[in-house]
């Protein structure tokens, strides 16, 4: 073996090839593990780190209803279908396992023992103790809790002009149902027509627009309440224009 005048270079007897020893290799190299080195770093920490985060929207249950009126003979008015931003926290690793369904938030109205409103907490459940809840934004549910009554109330069609238009429905009288400390006030009930130049005898017009007022015929609000039928028909019957 012969020393070629390089010294990064080493001749072999046979001259079959020469090996190169170089400084640049070695220092990519280095930085190459460096590198990686740094990445499994970040990863072994994003995994054992319990402050990952991740956020779900989940629908909010109502449990217990059935319970509620049967103990009670209470029910609850103003419960729409709502959704939770529920954002729990925990090891990446933890947190990557679930999804939505793997979460559940209720109100639970089994505590509920009077009329009035009431401000239901938002109980949230999680798959496993090692994720929690680091915030939800929907904290509380507002109801109001009474009992449900009915009433047929009379009801006579309206419609809000200087013209003189005489209408008629296919009902008399309509079901309210709803608290009873709102329904037991109304004595009667209007469903209102737009107003139009094109009304003509026998005309139909179909109105969802009930409004209901109390003995000295003050509108009340209609909040909580249903009515059946919800749709009426008014028939036009007659229509007078006034003389300016």
């Amino acid at each position: 073996m012969k020393k070629n005048k390089n010294k990064n270079e080493v001749l072999e007897e046979d001259s079959s090839y020469v090996v190169k020893k170089s400084k640049k290799v070695n220092i990519f190299a280095f930085i190459l593990c460096v590198i990686a080195a740094f990445f499994i770093w970040v990863y072994a920490m994003n995994a054992q780190n319990n402050n990952y985060t991740k956020t779900f929207a989940i629908e909010i249950e109502v449990v217990n209803r059935d319970s509620l009126l049967q103990n009670t003979g209470l029910s609850v008015f103003g419960l729409t279908e709502q959704k939770a931003n529920i954002t729990i926290q925990g090891k990446k690793t933890d947190v990557q396992k679930y999804s939505e369904k793997d979460f559940r938030a209720y109100i639970d109205l089994s505590s509920i023992e009077k009329v009035g409103y009431v401000s239901m907490s938002v109980a949230v459940e999680t798959p496993s103790s090692a994720v929690t809840v680091a915030s939800l934004d929907t904290q509380s549910i507002t109801v109001y809790a009474d009992t449900l009554y009915s009433a047929n109330v009379p009801l006579r069609a309206a419609c809000a002009t200087d013209n003189t238009i005489v209408l008629g429905t296919n009902v008399y009288t309509i079901n309210v149902s709803g608290p009873r400390a709102y329904v037991e006030k109304i004595k009667t009930a209007s469903v209102y027509i737009p107003f139009s130049d094109e009304y003509k005898p026998d005309d139909t017009v179909k109105s969802s627009d009930i409004r209901v007022f109390d003995a000295e015929k003050k509108q009340l609000s209609s909040l909580h309440m249903t009515f059946e039928p919800e749709t009426v028909v008014v028939s036009i019957v007659k229509v007078e224009i006034k003389d300016e």
